[in-house]
C-alpha cells in the first residue's frame, strides 16, 4: 500500500508541477507582451475610470 501511495503522489505532484510551470510561463509571456504594447492603447491593468482631459469645459 505504501508503494501505491508513493506512486500516486509522485504522479500527482508531477502533474501539479507541470500545470504551475505552464501557468507561470503563460503569465510571463503575456506580461512581457503587455509591456511592449503600442502607446495610446489601454492595458487591463490601467485604471480607466479617471476622467480624461478632453471631457468637460
Amino acid at each position: 500500500m505504501r508503494s501505491d501511495l508513493n506512486e500516486f503522489l509522485t504522479k500527482y505532484m508531477a502533474i501539479v508541477g507541470a500545470a504551475v510551470m505552464l501557468v507561470g510561463f503563460v503569465a510571463f509571456v503575456v506580461t512581457a507582451y503587455d509591456e511592449n504594447r503600442v502607446d495610446n492603447q489601454y492595458s487591463a491593468l490601467q485604471n480607466t475610470s479617471t476622467p480624461s482631459s478632453n471631457s468637460g469645459s
